[in-house]
């Protein structure tokens, strides 16, 4: 059934409201660049495999900067939302204890989970209604 496939607006819409969720602000560069790696892994997960060569200078390129300061800034929303977002009701809401970790999670975990999350979960109306967090 093609049409019980989210549209691209949708995943975009679910994206935007787990980084929300996650307690990244929206006025840092980061929070873009998150968001864009987080929609190119979702769309090719293999991505994943290789960050460092193939999505944060994808990324860089959408956004006309260089891969490394992707990276920093995809760090630095990570750092905010360890350090002041909310990650237990991260957790809560894709079933992982992220919150319960020793250490922070690295962006490549982040973007896995949240991808991973999405793929399991995007073919139920009940999710592209309410996305995590609702």
């Amino acid at each position: 059934m093609e049409d019980d496939k989210p549209t691209r607006q949708q995943i975009n819409l679910i994206i935007t409201r787990i980084i929300q969720d996650l307690g990244v602000p929206a006025n840092i560069r980061g929070y873009g660049y998150l968001r864009e790696a987080i929609l190119r892994a979702f769309y090719n997960p293999e991505v994943i495999h290789s960050m460092i060569k193939t999505l944060y200078p994808e990324v860089a390129q959408s956004f006309n900067t260089t891969p490394e300061k992707v990276l920093r800034g995809i760090r630095h929303a990570v750092d905010l939302a360890w350090n002041c977002g909310n990650m237990e009701a991260m957790s809560l809401d894709m079933g992982s204890p992220i919150y319960k970790l020793k250490y922070k999670p690295t962006s490549t975990q982040i973007i896995a989970m949240i991808v991973d999350w999405m793929q399991l979960h995007t073919g139920s109306e009940q999710t592209l209604i309410e996305p995590p967090g609702e």
